[in-house]
């Protein structure tokens, strides 16, 4: 006997529809969402979000997805789209309609929130656009078209884009729903719905008053900046800590700083909840470097704030001033070295490729990223996507050009069908495209903003050295080194990752000149592991890649189930060294003016946490030749071959650790979740 599942109201699909990379993909939903959940739920609707679990690669696999999404049963779908998952999301959505007719398709999100009426017209599956904060006019929506309630019509919905059946189906725009000014009267987001309750996003806030050229988040929220309430934040880290015992937290707002009274009551307020739970919370967010100051950071790490992101852009003034981000980057570097220096994992983020951006201009920006790094701050650049909305798309558009090369916002992998719907249309898929530079080739960008990637492995190196380079990088024109030597690398088939080799060269001839110079041998030691890190963060991204994804693997091992398969990871690394150089890699900052680490005989594990950051591990002496000779094996093999070193409790207990650390898999008939 079947049993039929109960039909659903809604079904929202998520941005990420083809997951790649672990940090992307299932574990992962945008906290707008969880928002919609509840609001729906709230007014009577049963709403859930799409789990992702087929990888997109040629155009089987979009109708596999699509049988996937409708097993529910959906009165409706929903699309959240951003630019990278837009081509996908209109893929998919194109299906839906060949397998049922019938079915709402409503887009909403940034992407569609720009390209409203552009979107309707080009696409006549996609039925409703939904502009802005959803929030009330989709259940507006959602009781016309599945309620029948007769009390208003689409004409009446703030910010939808339709089709209108009483004016021959032409386009129409009805007016801007406006900003929700009180958030705290959104009922808390349905954070149990997350699949990584250990790390949530928390939204503290909505909307950016900045006018920053190539920035779409501005115009989606209209400029409007705004917060929560302490207390509505506090009880909705309550809520998840209380539900699903998460303690570490990422503050969803671009701008939570820029207030200073508002941070400072929500840190004195963190800081007292934190301290009644006797429990060590921690929490991440964004800001500008001028949004900050020393003494709030301060504030900012005693209640617990763990990471920042900056978004710096660019290192040169003529730029800053033309994108209109206008930030004083000598303050800029001064804010992020205190900000390290509290404690603080600081990311800073850069873009290259601007409009009209010179050598010069971008040779200021290699030298700002050189000197962050060498503070402890973590390096990103993406290239300059034109996205929808913005001023920087409105005049470049017509300009923009298509290689197929992979930058800026665009996934990893772009499966076969991605890439024909975006070459159709250059307009809808901007992010996809660049802007041609007639100083700078786009194979020196492209090359350029893998290093800048990969350097945040080399960072403890970069530290230990910090006082020789910043002497020495003033006689160098880093653009002109990076493109020079850039051939030697891009031209030889047999290097897959030429990037990485470039940097391992770079520095291993710098040591190697310093040599003479009275360079301790734990430098050497040091840049062995850096280069691992960056080795091993390579070797996760290749394997996510063709993984599949939501593999079951098991949480824990009991003495029942010894015949299971131990399957050994690909994605971490062992290494040995004859200091104790672990602190020293996992904290450079906070180390540099030490004393040699203790000298001895020590073996460490490599692991990426995230497709951008690694971690090192000591591992304990009687764990040693376990891990050494790990291989694929089964739960009793593994066992026995711990003895003599291990008694059959240790054994288990390493088993259960390397399963936790991601290091090995149990694959059994029947996954046990004891």
């Amino acid at each position: 006997m079947t049993t039929s599942i109960p039909a659903v109201d809604l079904v929202f699909i998520p941005p990420i529809t083809n997951p790649i990379l672990k940090g992307q993909s299932l574990d992962y939903i945008p906290v707008g969402l969880l928002a919609l959940l509840a609001s729906l739920s709230q007014h009577g609707y049963k709403a859930s979000i799409y789990k992702p679990q087929f990888r997109i690669l040629v155009d089987q696999d979009i109708n596999k997805v699509c049988k996937d999404i409708l097993l529910s049963h959906p009165k409706s779908i929903g699309f959240s789209t951003w630019c990278h998952s837009y081509p996908l999301s209109l893929l998919l959505a194109r299906e839906i309609k060949k397998i049922n007719p019938e079915i709402p398709i409503i887009f909403g999100g940034p992407q569609s929130s720009a390209l409203a009426g552009e979107t309707l017209e080009r696409y006549p599956f996609v039925d409703y656009v939904i502009r802005g904060e959803a929030d009330y006019c989709l259940i507006k929506l959602l009781d016309i078209i599945l309620s029948k309630r007769n009390n208003f019509t689409l004409a009446d919905v703030e910010g939808l884009t339709y089709r209108n059946q009483q004016n021959d189906q032409k386009i129409s725009n009805n007016f801007p729903a406006g900003f929700i000014n009180n958030l705290d009267d959104l009922p808390i987001p349905q954070y149990e719905k997350i699949y990584n309750k250990s790390s949530l996003l928390i939204e503290t806030g909505r909307g950016c008053p900045y006018h920053c050229t190539y920035c779409s988040t501005s115009q989606f929220f209209q400029k409007s900046y705004r917060t929560k309430s302490v207390e509505r934040i506090i009880n909705e880290i309550d809520y998840c800590y209380i539900r699903l015992k998460s303690k570490l937290f990422g503050f969803s707002h671009d701008m939570i700083t820029l207030d200073k009274k508002f941070i400072n009551n929500l840190c004195h307020a963190l800081k007292q909840y934190f301290n009644v739970k006797k429990k060590k919370f921690g929490w991440t967010c964004s800001a500008r470097t001028d949004c900050v100051s020393p003494a709030l950071l301060k504030v900012m790490a005693a209640s617990g704030c763990q990471g920042i992101f900056f978004g710096i852009e660019t290192g040169s003034e003529r730029i800053q001033e033309k994108i209109k981000k206008n930030l004083d980057l000598v303050d800029a570097v001064k804010k992020v070295k205190y900000s390290v220096s509290q404690g603080i994992n600081s990311v800073v983020s850069y873009m290259a490729g601007f409009p009209d951006e010179s050598r010069e201009d971008l040779n200021k920006t290699l030298n700002l990223i050189i000197l962050m790094s060498l503070s402890g701050a973590i390096p990103q650049m993406t290239l300059l996507s034109l996205l929808p909305g913005t001023p920087l798309y409105k005049q470049k558009v017509s300009e923009l050009k298509y290689d197929g090369k992979n930058s800026g916002f665009v996934d990893t992998i772009v499966p076969d069908p991605v890439i024909d719907i975006v070459q159709e249309d250059k307009e809808i898929f901007s992010s996809y495209y660049y802007l041609e530079n007639s100083a700078i080739r786009r194979e020196s960008y492209l090359f350029i903003s893998s290093i800048v990637n990969l350097l945040s492995s080399f960072i403890p190196s970069l530290v230990l050295l910090r006082d020789r380079i910043i002497k020495d990088i003033r006689r160098i024109n880093i653009l002109d080194y990076v493109e020079k030597k850039m051939p030697d690398y891009l031209n030889i088939d047999s290097i897959s990752e030429p990037g990485l080799f470039f940097l391992m060269d770079s520095i291993r001839k710098y040591l190697f000149f310093l040599k003479n110079n009275k360079l301790h041998v734990v430098h050497w030691e040091i840049f062995q592991a850096n280069f691992i890190r960056a080795s091993v963060l390579i070797m996760y991204n290749n394997w996510q890649v063709y993984r599949v994804p939501g593999t079951s693997r098991t949480k824990r091992i009991s003495q029942k189930n010894y015949q299971d398969t131990i399957k050994v990871l690909p994605v971490w690394k062992m290494f040995e060294s004859n200091y104790n150089i672990c602190n020293y890699i996992n904290f450079p900052s906070i180390h540099t003016n030490d004393k040699i680490p203790r000298k001895g005989h020590y073996s460490f594990v490599v692991l990426p946490i995230s497709d951008r950051e690694t971690e090192i591990f000591n591992i304990p002496r009687k764990f040693i030749r376990i891990i050494k000779n790990l291989k694929d094996t089964s739960v009793a093999e593994f066992i026995s071959n711990a003895k003599p070193d291990l008694e059959e409790k240790d054994s288990m207990y390493l088993l259960r650790r390397l399963i936790k650390l991601n290091m090995v898999e149990v694959l059994s008939q029947k996954i046990m979740d004891l």
